[in-house]
């Protein structure tokens, strides 16, 4: 079945086609296209978003006419593997002049999004506002947890339950695995992206199955930030809600501001939590009294403690915050893995490192 497209103005129209690959040695070169038959009228530039273009770089981004089809070449690093989208803009793109509202800008670029229509093909629904397609240079290591197959209907045995958390009620996924009552509690930060990339299709498949995992709605961005960039009554509402479903540890795991929560929960609250996943996290962050992450560590933070740390290539900046966050924690005695994936801020590679880091983390246990 072909894969729509729609926004909010056009009827569905005919599909991308799949990005074509060109082996140059060093790096690839790739080619994006869309029909321009599913570009709405009065459309003046069309925009490819990728870890190679989109907010840090919209100009680069750009696609030109060519005949019947909309395209744009890119040099990609080898074993590389995205998510993109397409942007259909009436006006010309361009960063937002200093002092304008940044966010507001790339909301207003992404509210013209084209999206699937239909039920079928590669594409992941990450929320209300924003689905992306999936690809992955020919080389690229193939995802071990969470093929690149949208499950597109609910897991088995997953509950959703509404939960009023740090004032807010909000929605909570949740699937019970393993009996043992004194078995790990695996929380998710950005519950509805990572259901939706099918996070509770394999869990039950690793060698120490959790005795739940719990997946928490972001809400809203408003919310999202309170709650993950050093939110301690939420995290603390959230470490009592596990004791419902076990009485042993947590491990908080997730991306980005999710990355930055789960090691900020490792580090002041040790006594509940003694691992953590963190993914591309914003260690770069601040508290309202200018302390990073590391300097808000319990005096028991240390020894018997692991955290995996997983950043892309692509994501210098948090790169750059990852260096500088490990050895702070390591000097602390605390077990650091450290990761990297060839790519960037993107929930298609985070929706199999997740996993991947829970694995490392039992197997470290283990040793």
């Amino acid at each position: 079945m072909p894969l729509h497209l729609t926004t909010s103005t056009a009827n569905p129209v005919a599909d991308p086609s799949s990005p074509v690959f060109r082996d140059r040695g060093e790096d690839w070169e790739g080619k994006f296209s869309i029909p321009t038959s599913a570009i709405p009228p009065g459309t003046a530039e069309v925009m490819l978003d990728c870890s190679l273009t989109g907010r840090t770089n919209p100009r680069g981004g750009i696609l030109q006419r060519e005949g019947s089809r909309y395209s744009i070449t890119l040099n990609i690093p080898r074993q590389w593997r995205g998510s993109y989208t397409f942007y259909a803009s009436p006006e010309r793109i361009e960063h937002p002049q200093q002092g304008a509202d940044h966010r507001q800008w790339w909301l207003a670029v992404m509210s013209r999004a084209l999206r699937p229509a239909n039920q079928s093909g590669p594409w992941w629904p990450l929320n209300s506002r924003r689905s992306v397609f999936e690809t992955a240079t020919p080389d690229a290591p193939p995802q071990r947890w969470v093929p690149g197959v949208p499950p597109h209907h609910q897991s088995a045995n997953l509950e959703i339950q509404k939960r009023r958390l740090a004032g807010k009620e909000r929605t909570l996924w949740c699937r019970r695995i393993s009996p043992d009552p004194h078995a790990p509690v695996v929380v998710v930060f950005d519950g509805a992206e990572f259901t939706q990339m099918g996070l509770f299709e394999h869990l039950h498949h690793l060698p120490e199955p959790p005795a739940a995992v719990l997946a928490i709605d972001a809400m809203d961005t408003e919310t999202r930030t309170k709650d993950l960039r050093f939110g301690a009554l939420f995290r603390d509402e959230v470490l009592r809600l596990c004791e419902e479903f076990s009485s042993g540890p947590v491990i908080p795991m997730g991306a980005s501001y999710g990355g930055l929560a789960a090691t900020y929960w490792a580090l002041s609250r040790p006594d509940r939590v003694r691992e953590a996943v963190a993914l591309s996290a914003s260690f770069w962050a601040e508290d309202d009294s200018n302390r990073r992450a590391w300097e808000l560590a319990a005096e028991s933070a240390g020894p018997g403690q692991r955290i995996v740390l997983d950043v892309g290539t692509l994501e210098p900046m948090l790169t750059e915050a990852h260096h500088e966050a490990a050895p702070h924690l390591q000097a602390r005695g605390i077990h650091v893995v450290r990761r990297s994936f060839v790519g960037g801020h993107d929930w298609i590679v985070w929706r199999d490192r997740l996993i991947e880091g829970l694995e490392l983390l039992q197997l470290a246990r283990a040793s």
